[in-house]
């Protein structure tokens, strides 16, 4: 019996010292932001070139495909007209400056299209 109870004595004890050491251990372990850190540093050139070569390929692979975008404008050159009376005389007079209108405006766009293209 007396063996068997140095035997359950010898095994507390251990883990008793076990629990010890892990604890010391965690005292002495730096902290993990630092590791980190420290890690980065240590594999520093393999990051930095896994870094560049995402950046070249990433600029290579836009240089190279084709622009996928598509733009749509649409002008609309519109004269309001002021309907203060119904009388057809003064209508038909102004239909002639409509066009007047409407020449003059597609000039300005296209002059304004000419020059900032």
């Amino acid at each position: 019996m007396s063996n068997n109870s140095i035997d359950n004595q010898n095994d507390v004890e251990l883990f008793f010292n076990k629990n010890n050491l892990e604890e010391d251990n965690e005292r002495l372990l730096p902290p993990i932001l630092l590791q980190y850190w420290q890690t980065a540093r240590r594999w520093r050139w393999v990051l930095f070139s896994i870094i560049l070569a995402s950046l070249v390929i990433g600029l290579v692979v836009t240089l190279i495909s084709a622009p996928l975008y598509t733009s749509r404008a649409q002008v609309e050159i519109s004269r309001q007209q002021k309907n203060v009376t119904k009388v057809e005389g003064v209508e038909a007079a102004e239909a002639g400056r409509d066009l007047e209108f409407y020449a003059t405006q597609y000039k300005l766009l296209e002059a304004f299209l000419w020059r900032s293209a």
